[in-house]
């Protein structure tokens, strides 16, 4: 159930109606991400204390269950039928969800005759189910609780936002694309590592009250959004706080600031469909 002034779907389409058709892939998402159906794909989290949990992991995932999933994105995207997509298909477009990479999925863009930058966009969503569940398996890793990197501790994406928690307003990163939760520094930039007050700054539409706000670095022009909260936000509405909090997207952008591309940090992931068990040859 959402609190008040938390943004719902509902809420979002009401706002800017426009948004409709990418709002019915996020609430999708939030159904899929939701249930416990890739739990069962979790690998073992990476040993090392100073890399992402998933880092070099091999993800084996149900052929199945991938190609019906993606399958189902891509037709509400308008992009496919069920005759499009199959567990390899599936596999490549949850690949470019972990890594970031478009240009592997140009071959299954043109079976689908669909633009690849559209389907690069879904790719993060049909990722997300998988994600969430690996972080919801290694919330609790002590290794995950001494992080003080910028980008997550469970996939190696760069923060999508932070939160001022709590009546003591500690900073808090999340993570939309597993929904991860971790502490950092408030004057530090997540990015670069920048710890000079003098070259931090801020940018605070007159409405938001100083309860949405846009944290900018000078030193590598990087910006990353803040909302105060009392609470976290929950894991699978981190998206669409995202898109309810874009006019701080464009306040940052028209003061010259960007997010920086890619990831903070390469997984060099495996995925691969679990294969079935042989049966062995029956003699009398």
């Amino acid at each position: 159930m959402a609190v008040a002034g938390e943004p719902t779907v509902e809420s979002l389409r009401r706002r800017d109606p426009e948004w409709a058709p990418w709002l019915a892939l996020v609430e999708l998402t939030r159904e899929e991400v939701s249930g416990g159906a890739w739990d069962g794909a979790v690998p073992s989290p990476a040993a090392a204390g100073d890399d992402p949990a998933l880092s070099g992991a091999r993800i084996v995932v149900d052929g199945g269950l991938a190609g019906r999933w993606v399958a189902r994105l891509a037709r509400a995207a308008g992009l496919a039928d069920r005759r499009g997509i199959g567990p390899a298909e599936a596999l490549a477009v949850l690949r470019s969800g972990l890594d970031g990479e478009i240009r592997r999925l140009g071959g299954i863009a043109a079976l689908l005759h669909a633009d690849p930058a559209a389907l690069g966009a879904l790719a993060p969503l049909a990722a997300a189910p998988l994600l969430h569940a690996c972080r919801r398996a290694w919330q609790d890793d002590p290794c995950l609780a001494t992080w003080r990197h910028g980008c997550c501790p469970v996939c190696g994406a760069w923060a999508t936002l932070a939160e001022a928690r709590g009546l003591e307003r500690s900073r808090r990163l999340r993570c939309a694309a597993c929904g991860a939760d971790w502490a950092f520094d408030w004057l530090r930039c997540p990015f670069c590592d920048n710890g000079d007050h003098l070259r931090l700054g801020g940018l605070a539409p007159d409405a938001a009250l100083d309860t949405r706000r846009v944290e900018t670095c000078a030193a590598c022009s990087g910006y990353v959004k803040t909302v105060t909260a009392l609470r976290p936000t929950p894991p699978q509405d981190l998206t669409l706080l995202d898109t309810a909090t874009v006019e701080l997207d464009v306040a940052a952008l028209e003061a010259g600031y960007r997010r920086p591309a890619g990831r903070g940090r390469a997984l060099g992931a495996t995925v691969e469909a679990r294969r079935r068990p042989s049966l062995a040859p029956w003699r009398r």
